[in-house]
């Protein structure tokens, strides 16, 4: 949309001059939505820019026309989970579309979380699908944590508690400036690992869909947006052990 306006003089006369404001503003890019059938109120318009989900405006505070097919988009992942930090973390899967920090995708994490039913078992589900792939790839090691079968001594972290902890843990490390720290073993930061979170799922399921009908289905009967999760979380926790031993023995040889 193109706004034309009459510049106005010192004096209060017209100018005469044409200036062209590109870009549509907050109130008709939710117009538009609604003409689709979509209708978003300010406050939800004001959730969807803080949790990445919009960009945010131009100098003039306007918007691409394009962030309306992302309103549609946004109102109809309704349909799969309606809590939007679950939509934050199942949207983020088109990057491409939705390029949410990770910051905001761990934020989302923390808020889906408390609210898993059966967290435990679907942590043990999803490692046991992890050490199926693990087990029929051998020749993929060494790979990334996400991929890889346990180190030992590690135990899997089942509790909601510990994801929560580990996600904020490493959230801490980050923002002190200390990611190259604890990412020895990848020099991965944030963004890639999540990643390889999101692309490591459609493997698993590309590979159980073949290896065993039960397990395929009982684990896309997880939504979606926990599966991210606990696969997150459990590079993250071997990850953290590896750093760890790491410094442990660091630490032992320099004595």
């Amino acid at each position: 949309m193109i706004i034309c306006y009459l510049n106005i003089t010192q004096n209060g006369e017209e100018s005469g001059e044409m200036t062209k404001k590109a870009g549509l503003s907050e109130w008709a890019l939710r117009e538009k939505s609604e003409e689709r059938g979509y209708r978003i109120g300010h406050f939800q318009f004001k959730q969807y820019r803080e949790w990445g989900l919009i960009p945010e405006p131009n100098e003039e505070g306007r918007w691409e026309e394009e962030v309306v097919e992302r309103l549609k988009e946004i109102r109809r992942a309704e349909e799969q989970c309606r809590a939007l930090p679950r939509r934050v973390i199942l949207l983020r899967n088109d990057y491409t579309k939705f390029p949410v920090p990770a910051e905001k995708v761990v934020n989302a994490m923390l808020e889906v979380i408390p609210a898993m039913s059966a967290p435990v078992k679907k942590m043990k589900l999803i490692d046991k699908a992890v050490m199926e792939f693990s087990r029929y790839n051998e020749r993929l090691e060494p790979a990334p944590p996400v991929l890889s079968k346990h180190p030992k001594p590690w135990r899997l972290p089942a509790q909601p508690s510990q994801w929560t902890e580990i996600l904020k843990e490493w959230e801490e490390r980050t923002m002190n400036g200390r990611e190259t720290l604890w990412n020895k073993r990848l020099e991965l930061e944030r963004e890639p690992r999540l990643a390889i979170a999101y692309h490591f799922n459609g493997i698993l399921e590309f590979f159980l869909k073949g290896l065993s009908d039960d397990l395929y289905r009982r684990y896309v009967e997880i939504p979606f947006e926990e599966r991210i999760i606990l696969l997150y979380v459990r590079d993250l926790s071997i990850t953290t052990r590896d750093c760890e031993e790491a410094k442990r023995i660091e630490n032992e040889t320099s004595k």
